[in-house]
């Protein structure tokens, strides 16, 4: 089967324009994810009281387009190249805390290297 020249072209050329921006790998974002409270009642031996959570998280562009997604690990620690810009991150839908998707962290990648960011997640035990 023939296919043009053109052809090549436009689809390997689609998948290069597609790939580029995610092949940052000096700058972009890293952090820990954490949830709390995660003790009942009115007094707690830790003025903390958080705990890290291995959690699935959106993150968004400035466009409010989904860039990519990420799962942090049993530590809550997660690391993504991104290029330079602002970022929205969201907790996923499955994230155990109530209304996740309402608990976004603005975060800006710098020019040069990575953003940290700790992710507060907020359980809603008072």
């Amino acid at each position: 089967m023939y296919l043009p020249r053109a052809f090549f072209t436009i689809f390997f050329g689609g998948i290069m324009a597609m790939t580029l921006p995610a092949c940052a790998s000096d700058t972009g974002v890293r952090g820990t994810v954490l949830m709390g409270p995660i003790t009942p009642g009115p007094t707690r031996p830790n003025a903390t009281d958080e705990a890290p959570v291995g959690a699935t998280l959106m993150i968004y562009g400035k466009d409010q387009k989904k860039v990519v997604k990420i799962v942090s690990d049993k530590d809550g620690k997660f690391e993504l190249s991104l290029p330079p810009g602002d970022y929205v991150i969201v907790p996923a839908k499955d994230t155990p805390v109530p209304f996740p998707h309402t608990q976004t962290t603005q975060v800006v990648v710098p020019t040069d290297g990575y953003a940290e960011v700790t992710i507060r997640l907020d359980t809603g035990m008072r």
